[in-house]
């Protein structure tokens, strides 16, 4: 059986050490860190949620966001992959059909689809520019481009070790 920790990645580094104290370390820090992210995820997850859904700002509709998909979360944990996590994909899968359908029924159709793909096409254009963006002539915008970077890297650096073990 193979061995999951995060602790097995820094093998050909520390060597035997793993198996000790320092391999513990190294494990202890990666599950803080992967409790980290899954906060910042499901926190960004229910705001997201608030805002699509129109809902008004609360703690109270967040913390009912916030326990609805723990609950979702733990019932498609502790089921076999083969019923939880499928039924809960297809569940996905129907909701994210239906909205379509509403919004492709009830909203400007025309204006979307116009959107959609006018949007596309700007995002395609503009990838390989704003990639290389360090806002050299635009110095107000730096501060943005700071924050931006330092608040995605946080995130990415808080799922590293899930992402190591893959």
């Amino acid at each position: 059986m193979t061995n999951l920790q995060v602790s097995t990645v820094f093998l050909p580094l520390i060597g035997d050490r793993v198996d000790g104290p320092m391999g513990k370390a190294i494990d202890v820090i990666a599950i803080i860190a992967t409790l980290i992210g899954v906060a910042v995820s499901l926190g960004l997850g229910t705001l997201q949620i608030d805002a699509c859904l129109g809902l008004p700002d609360g703690i109270a509709l967040q913390l009912i966001g916030i326990g609805v998909t723990v609950a979702a979360y733990m019932l498609s944990a502790s089921t076999p992959i083969n019923k939880g996590v499928n039924i809960l994909s297809q569940t996905s899968m129907y909701v994210a059909f239906v909205l379509l359908v509403y919004f492709v029924i009830v909203g400007p159709t025309l204006l979307q689809f116009n959107a959609f793909t006018q949007e596309t096409g700007a995002y395609l254009v503009n990838l390989v520019p704003r990639s290389f963006d360090m806002t050299a002539f635009e110095p107000q915008e730096a501060t943005w481009l700071a924050d931006w970077t330092i608040f995605f890297w946080t995130t990415w650096i808080a799922w590293a070790p899930t992402w190591a073990c893959l």
